[in-house]
């Protein structure tokens, strides 16, 4: 028997208020990462802001991700741009990844106070440090403020521009 299936968890919460913080941030840096997909497709589709917000509402991560590069196919065929934000939102898809097991675990505390997470296999391992947790948040901090940038001054800004809609 391995030790993740001899081990006694208790459904608690990690006590480490630095674990806490940066999980919260992660929470909070994501949902910024969905509104600036969903300005993405306002920016695309020509629609107010409220509209897009609306159209998009209860739409997850995948699905957002999905709708932009549809738009940005037939908006910027197979350039550059469509294969600079392809690339941005593949690293997105990552993060994300990382960040859906992080908050679709059971997180608990071992008996003698370790963290745990119970991961895909069912098993309970060792659950990610402040530091590595802060490595997923700035992550998604750098793709957040790239997507930014590419909207507000950077490459979809250029390429919108050179192809306004119709």
């Amino acid at each position: 028997m391995s030790r993740s299936e001899t081990l006694v968890v208790s459904h608690r919460l990690p006590a480490d208020e630095k674990v806490l913080a940066c999980l919260g941030r992660i929470a909070l840096l994501h949902g910024q990462l969905d509104n600036q997909l969903r300005m993405v497709i306002k920016d695309f589709t020509g629609v107010s802001k409220e509209e897009a917000l609306d159209a998009t509402l209860r739409e997850g991560s995948r699905r957002l991700r999905e709708r932009v590069l549809k738009l940005a196919k037939a908006r910027l065929g197979d350039g550059a741009a469509y294969v600079k934000l392809q690339s941005l939102l593949h690293r997105a898809a990552r993060v994300t990844d990382k960040r859906n097991e992080l908050f679709h675990s059971v997180w608990g505390t071992e008996l003698d106070g370790e963290p745990m997470v119970r991961n895909d296999d069912h098993k309970f391992v060792v659950a990610p440090t402040a530091a590595e947790l802060t490595g997923i948040g700035d992550a998604l901090e750098t793709i957040l403020d790239e997507l930014i940038a590419a909207r507000d001054w950077g490459f979809l800004r250029t390429a919108l521009a050179v192809r306004p809609a119709r």
